[in-house]
């Protein structure tokens, strides 16, 4: 107490942020969700909310759930160079199971280096697209103008979606009876991988094949141009006047990208489409 620079440690606010910081940290430790714990702490355990105290409590809770990791790998017998990452998991009677994926140490600083870049992307997308709205607003279409862009942008996702398939053409053999995987121009008993990713509907077979086909069913130069002609379809469709989400598409086109990064440097596409998928949509 008697250190000059821990004399604002002990003032009244330090007090206040350390007892929300303390919460968001012992929350994350209880249920492992570190997301959790700064939502209760801003609800509960604070008299103040600042963004300073916000990123206190993601440092700390952050480094909870890591020492819990680290914990744990010794635990679970995962050995020196890995350590499990804990995935929920809900089946078709409404139950819930927890299983593990052993993940090397280096991954965590791969999955920051994600987060960056997926943050860059979304700086941009947000920018771009700001200045498209106010392009829009300075140009003050009219309704046959509004209706026409609508019409320009919807011919040009079927021309990307339907003629990319022709001109990439990759066959490979449908031995994945639970996956509904589009022949399109493929023999019988052959799908088209990159039909299957643009044709099929994000929300309900997309995020299905990204997430749970098996690692060899699509190829990287696949997820990639799937991956951007989602993002770069939604950039321009966002703003315009036609009734649509972004939410799936985001989650789509990062689960492209994150399983296209895992198949390349050999890691599991499932876990690196949900990171991808969910880095895209923060950083957006």
């Amino acid at each position: 107490r008697n250190i000059p620079a821990f004399d604002t440690l002990f003032s009244d606010r330090s007090r206040r942020d350390f007892a929300a910081i303390g919460t968001s940290a012992g929350v994350a430790a209880a249920f492992t969700s570190p997301i959790g714990g700064i939502l209760f702490a801003m609800e509960e355990g604070s008299s103040f909310w600042s963004i300073q105290l916000m990123w206190k409590c993601v440092n700390a809770t952050a480094t909870t759930l890591l020492a819990w990791f680290f914990l744990e790998s010794a635990k679970k017998g995962f050995g020196p160079q890995t350590i499990p990452l804990k995935f929920a998991l809900q089946n078709g009677d409404g139950e819930t199971s927890f299983i593990f994926i052993a993940v090397h140490y280096w991954e965590y600083f791969l999955v920051a280096a994600i987060g960056i870049a997926a943050g860059l992307i979304g700086c941009a997308f947000v920018e771009i697209n700001i200045r498209l709205t106010k392009l829009r607003r300075r140009l003050n279409f009219s309704k046959p103008l509004q209706l026409l862009e609508v019409i320009f942008f919807t011919v040009l996702m079927a021309s990307l979606t339907w003629n990319l398939p022709l001109a990439y053409t990759v066959c490979k053999k449908d031995s994945f009876p639970d996956m509904e995987f589009i022949q399109f121009n493929c023999p019988d008993g052959e799908y088209n991988e990159l039909a299957t990713l643009l044709l099929a509907t994000p929300s309900t077979y997309g995020l299905k094949h990204t997430f749970h086909a098996e690692a060899h069913a699509f190829t990287i130069q696949s997820l990639v141009i799937a991956g951007c002609v989602y993002l770069f379809v939604l950039l321009f469709l966002f703003g315009a006047k036609l009734v649509m989400g972004i939410f799936i598409p985001l989650l789509y086109a990062g689960s492209c990208f994150g399983r296209a990064i895992a198949l390349s440097l050999k890691l599991d596409p499932f876990m690196y489409a949900v990171v991808g998928a969910s880095a895209l949509l923060c950083g957006v």
